[in-house]
């Protein structure tokens, strides 16, 4: 990813941008309801964390969790959250520790910038039996756009695929949804916008925007978080899934 967005990123969760603040608490309720009110009782790794907003928020709501990122700037970051003694810096394929120690491995828009069979073996190396990972990740192979590029996404799921990949590699789907559902128009026309974008005029979704706007994205975005906990949404521009390990 270029250095550049970690700075955008942190800035706008500093911010309470809609995007963040309604991701966070998607993948909040998905967890939740997973594992009710033994939360407090489980150990998370979150791998990839980046600038760690999310693992920020998780560790405030009471999970047990812990980071790991290996690009220093991304690091940097989450020590101003707060996070120093919690984040590792380390190569997401050789993780420092051992066997069998985490209840739940997070990985966030992490596993399309990864060779996603070495990723998804690496994670059961580290669950504990019966273990789990939750998982988003960008939807829809026909919406690549040069976001993708410049993000160093190498693809984009489909649900169905991302199903498989997991089933393929020891794990049992219990809980797969798209989110970013009613800005699915949006979205779309975004990228066929930025198609159209010449290279010195590049549109950018990573931007400040008017405070009433973004409230009520936010809404929008927690709406989403309330329906996920109780269906499986059938479109979106990202996928959320939860899955166990079958031994």
């Amino acid at each position: 990813m270029d250095l550049s967005v970690y700075e955008k990123v942190y800035k706008l969760y500093k911010q309470g941008y809609w995007f963040f603040k309604g991701r966070n608490k998607i993948i909040l309720n998905v967890l939740s309801r997973a594992y009710g009110n033994s939360f407090k009782e489980i150990k998370v790794l979150d791998i990839g964390c980046s600038t760690g907003i999310i693992t920020k928020d998780l560790l405030s709501k009471g999970f047990n969790i812990f980071g790991i990122d290996i690009e220093d700037k991304a690091l940097e970051y989450c020590v101003d959250l707060g996070l120093g003694s919690r984040i590792i810096k380390a190569d997401i394929y050789n993780l420092p520790v051992s066997p069998g120690s985490f209840d739940c491995v997070t990985a966030f828009d992490v596993i399309e910038h990864l060779d996603e069979v070495r990723t998804l073996q690496t994670i059961k190396r580290v669950l504990k039996p019966k273990g789990r990972v939750l998982l988003t990740c960008p939807a829809h192979q026909w919406l690549w756009s040069r976001s993708d590029v410049a993000y160093h996404h190498r693809k984009r799921y489909s649900e169905s695929g991302l199903v498989t990949l997991l089933e393929d590699n020891g794990f049992l789907v219990e809980k797969c949804s798209f989110f970013n559902f009613f800005l699915f128009w949006a979205f779309i026309l975004f990228v066929i916008l930025e198609k159209y974008a010449t290279r010195n005029h590049k549109l950018d979704s990573l931007k400040p925007i008017p405070f009433f706007l973004n409230f009520i994205l936010s809404k929008l975005m927690f709406l989403e978080a309330a329906l996920i906990d109780k269906i499986n949404l059938p479109f979106g521009s990202s996928i959320i899934c939860l899955a166990a390990l079958v031994n």
